[in-house]
């Protein structure tokens, strides 16, 4: 019998030193796993972060590139406005059809009187232009001219900007 109890007390001793071991594992599991939920939060926080900032990066480069073909599309107009609604009736001598100028006109830096007189003058052959109005229709030209120049140089910035955010596309 004596025998029996110190049989049962060393398996009570023994049950106690596994349980204590178990409850130090289950605590360093608890401790482990804390700690790799953290890190796998913060991994997807910067996974999920990183996606949101190529998306508006692409975004980004995605309007530039927007603009880049608009501003291309102006520049287009603009020469093909002025080569043949204007320069090609100045050459041939003839009247200058100033509805089809008009869409121009409104987008381009000119005076008032300019705009003003423009239906007359336009309405005129070159032999019936006086100097004064020969004169404006230079300023018209200067004023084609310079337009087409500033949307050039914008096209040529924008062309800049297009690559630098590409570059920022890839990085992100």
């Amino acid at each position: 019998a004596a025998a029996a109890e110190a049989k049962v007390e060393e398996l009570n001793a023994r049950m106690l030193e596994l349980q204590g071991a178990a409850k130090e594992a289950d605590a360093q599991f608890a401790k482990w796993s804390a700690s790799w939920r953290a890190s796998l939060d913060e991994a997807s926080a910067a996974a999920s972060a990183s996606g949101q900032v190529l998306t508006e990066r692409r975004a980004e480069h995605e309007e530039c590139e927007k603009k880049l073909a608009t501003l291309r599309e102006d520049i287009e107009s603009f020469q093909r406005g002025f080569e043949k609604h204007f320069q090609k009736r100045l050459t041939t001598g003839g009247a200058l059809h100033f509805k089809e100028l008009e869409p121009f006109l409104h987008q381009m830096e000119l005076e008032k009187p300019v705009l003003k007189a423009l239906p007359a003058i336009c309405a005129k052959p070159d032999t019936d232009r006086s100097e004064s109005e020969d004169s404006i229709l230079e300023q018209l030209a200067m004023a084609f001219a310079v337009k087409i120049s500033t949307l050039s140089e914008a096209a040529e910035a924008q062309t800049v900007a297009v690559s630098e955010h590409l570059t920022q596309v890839k990085q992100a």
